[in-house]
């Protein structure tokens, strides 16, 4: 592997390195072997980080290599971290979040390599971003506020604010971590936004140059005169995330372009530099990977698709992710000067981080990947995370659950990135798991959070090689129980794998499975904004009869939350209604939901017990109750009869009969609605092809169609639906090995109910790999 050329000091201090390494290794007994790591790079690190040797006989030697490397220059090595999240601005400069941050800003990365770039997920839609996005046609942001304020520098603060005083960078940085990761509460807060010195203390109020107060002020004031900016509540949302919105804005209205339309590309990339500069991060510094809009979709293994990054995190689901892609509005348009800087990159790191939102997205952008793979030049190393998180990595398709291993991990980026990890990296910094107590490691696991296996043989089949190394944060374990990257540990690491890459071990060629083809054609068909998705959904929401407020409210909840919603199901009823107990009429011999769709009425009526009781069974019945009204009117009449014979009840005979295509309000088609029949275990009788029976033995309960269309709606979109219908998915899971004939038949007729509820029901459709 070739590497682009330092300066001289740098090399001067490599050759020192070099001889002083080669000579250790060629003598019999090297003090190197008194360190009991597994390589000469891990003996290093060891060193590095722990800053002194393990024998006072080796002092000299130790302390000699451990200079060498602390001395070496990286200033000018040309780098570039992908990520997204806490993981990538952690090790960028910590954590900004943590209330100590403040009292040591200066770490990580930034700290010893200044020549960075920053290329930050923008998929991320939850919390103050989620809120923005419901409302406006742009870019998900707080990512890129996490990215910004863990970049400052002084170097950087001094080159924009000269008359600053050294003394006065703690006050300065206060300042910028309190009102940026500020988060409103009361709409009488208001005033944060163009006076955000009102929310520091009067002793650092001197400190904080005049015109970052003065640019702030003008962002503050763009977003409250602004039509569209002034109608976003402002209950919850994060100040830097406003700003930075209005940074946007500001640049649209510069360049004269009409500001009730939605930003160029340019107008993004200027207004996150502008922002970036006026705090101290660095123009050029902190990039978004697309200024182009994406939702990530996840396939899990039942054949179930969920939208959005945030619902991951939430699904509890015992199937395993099997695939992620990103839905774009457009082509996703990547900054040009990003894509040279990565193509003349001396190195590369991709920050840990969730396996499927925070790397994997990012890499699905066509140009950002060829970039990567055509420099041919860089260190390109993954930092792995700590843990399997919970809706994603937690469950290893391969290993059906039990645990996780970085193998999948590898294989995870592999099958979802076209072209798979080929030329991506080549090193992966794993975790040294036996410097992490085992009380801790213990606590984690009662949380349901696993470590990610080290398979190092496997990993040698991907052509990756590991590296291991204590990179926990001791300060947070200490103080917090807590084990998170010590971003000052991650960042000696990635330098002093930089300074010894000559002694870095071959990588070799990988033999593990074929990639994902790379062409354009993997992308998936673009959408709208998701701000136009909603302003449909709100319109038909607002024109309902519904009497009581917050249910109008909770519905947009429910509709934001599971966007898999088509807007046309919200036209299969026009209201929902209030039933008191002394008129709820709806029997209870088939279930105990309170909550049905009427279809005489064409409304869903709900148990006023409903309100009283948990937020989760009130959303649960209404769902089922919005399933079942995408079926409309389609019986004309249906009758439970008894069977007998020879004079004894030997069971029921359900019996259904469909409406005439022309009377019927549906929203299936006339043959998608007789497939569901089917798939519901109704028999369609050869005289009449609208007439469908089934037999119910003995005395045993059933489903009937209708009610099992709307539990199957609502398990599809959130996993619930009660333990009746997770059980019947259950059979899913099993392997056809391990049935019977029957069960087998069973588990393929949910199978083809699931492929029919994504197809027919949410019409998704998924990409071509």
């Amino acid at each position: 592997m070739k590497h682009s050329k330092c300066f001289s000091r740098g090399a001067e201090n490599t050759n020192t390195l070099t001889q002083l390494l080669k000579t250790l290794s060629r003598q019999n007994i090297s003090y190197l072997d008194l360190i009991k790591k597994d390589t000469l790079i891990e003996k290093v690190i060891h060193l590095v980080l722990e800053g002194k040797g393990p024998a006072e006989e080796g002092a000299a030697v130790f302390n000699q290599i451990i200079q060498e490397v602390r001395r070496y220059p990286t200033g000018s090595v040309r780098t570039v971290v992908f990520g997204g999240g806490t993981g990538l601005s952690s090790i960028v400069g910590g954590d900004t979040e943590s209330e100590r941050w403040a009292l040591e800003p200066f770490v990580g990365l930034k700290r010893y390599f200044s020549s960075l770039q920053i290329v930050v997920c923008m998929t991320d839609d939850g919390g103050s971003s989620g809120k923005i996005l419901r409302f406006l046609p742009c870019i998900a942001l707080g990512d890129i506020r996490r990215a910004a304020l863990s970049a400052i520098s002084p170097m950087h603060i001094i080159s924009e604010y000269p008359s600053l005083h050294q003394d006065n960078l703690e006050s300065l940085v206060r300042f910028l971590q309190k009102t940026i990761n500020y988060r409103f509460t009361a709409p009488s807060s208001a005033k944060a936004l163009w006076n955000p010195l009102a929310l520091i203390e009067q002793r650092d109020r001197p400190f904080v140059p005049r015109q970052l107060v003065s640019y702030l002020a003008v962002l503050g004031k763009i977003f409250s005169r602004h039509p569209s900016l002034n109608k976003l509540s402002l209950q919850d949302q994060c100040l830097g995330n406003l700003w930075l919105v209005a940074a946007i804005y500001r640049q649209m209205e510069k360049a004269g372009s009409n500001t009730t339309k939605k930003p160029a590309a340019q107008h993004i990339l200027d207004g996150i530099n502008e922002f970036s500069k006026k705090i101290g991060a660095g123009a050029g510094t902190v990039y978004p990977a697309a200024t182009t809009q994406g939702e990530l979709q996840f396939l899990y293994s039942h054949g179930v698709v969920s939208s959005g990054e945030h619902k991951s995190s939430l699904r509890h689901s015992s199937f395993p992710v099997q695939r992620v892609w990103t839905t774009f509005i457009d082509t996703p348009h990547v900054d040009a000067a990003l894509l040279q800087k990565i193509r003349m990159a001396d190195l590369i790191i991709l920050a840990p981080g969730s396996v499927y939102t925070s790397i994997i997205p990012i890499f699905q952008i066509p140009a950002l990947t060829a970039a990567v793979r055509s420099n041919k030049r860089a260190l390109k190393i993954l930092g792995a995370s700590f843990w399997a998180q919970r809706g994603e990595t937690d469950f290893s398709v391969k290993r059906n659950g039990r645990e996780y291993h970085l193998s999948d991990l590898i294989e995870a980026y592999h099958a979802n990135i076209p072209g798979g990890i080929r030329s991506l990296f080549d090193y992966i910094i794993v975790t040294d798991l036996h410097a992490v107590p085992g009380d801790i490691l213990r606590n984690y696991a009662l949380e349901g959070k696993i470590p990610i296996y080290l398979d190092s043989d496997k990993l040698a089949d991907w052509g990756v090689v590991p590296i291991k190394a204590a990179l926990s944060s001791e300060q947070r374990l200490r103080s917090d129980h807590v084990i998170q990257h010590d971003p000052e540990k991650f960042a000696r690491v990635i330098k002093t794998l930089y300074v010894l890459r000559d002694f870095l071990p071959p990588v070799s060629r990988p033999r593990a499975g074929e990639p994902p083809r790379s062409s354009r054609s993997w992308l998936p068909s673009p959408r709208g904004f998701l701000c136009e998705y909603m302003k449909q959904a709100q319109r038909c929401i607002e024109s309902m009869d519904i009497a009581w407020p917050p249910l109008k409210k909770l519905l947009k909840e429910i509709v934001w939350n599971n966007r898999e919603i088509l807007v046309e199901h919200l036209c299969c009823f026009k209201g929902i209604r209030i039933i008191k107990a002394r008129a709820w009429s709806r029997s209870t011999e088939w279930d105990n939901i309170l909550g049905y769709f009427d279809p005489a009425h064409e409304i869903i009526n709900l148990h006023e017990s409903v309100l009283k009781g948990p937020e989760e069974r009130l959303i649960e019945d209404l769902l089922i109750a919005m399933g079942e009204s995408l079926l409309g009117n389609y019986f004309l009449w249906k009758q439970v009869r008894p069977l007998v014979e020879n004079g004894e009840t030997i069971g029921k005979l359900f019996e259904l009969h469909l409406r005439s295509p022309a009377e019927r309000r549906c929203f299936l088609s006339d043959a998608e609605l007789k497939q569901y029949l089917l798939l519901a275990q109704l028999s369609q009788s050869q005289q009449n092809r609208n007439h469908y029976t089934m037999v119910i033995n003995g005395s045993e309960a059933f489903t009937p169609p209708g009610l099992l269309f709307g539990l199957v709606y609502a398990w599809y979109l959130n996993n619930t639906g009660g333990e009746f219908i997770n059980h019947e998915m259950s059979i899913v899971q099993r392997n056809t090995s391990q049935l019977i004939p029957k069960q087998s038949m069973e588990r393929e007729r949910m199978q083809n109910l699931i492929t029919f509820f994504r197809r027919s029901v949410f019409r998704q459709k998924i990409p071509k790999s």
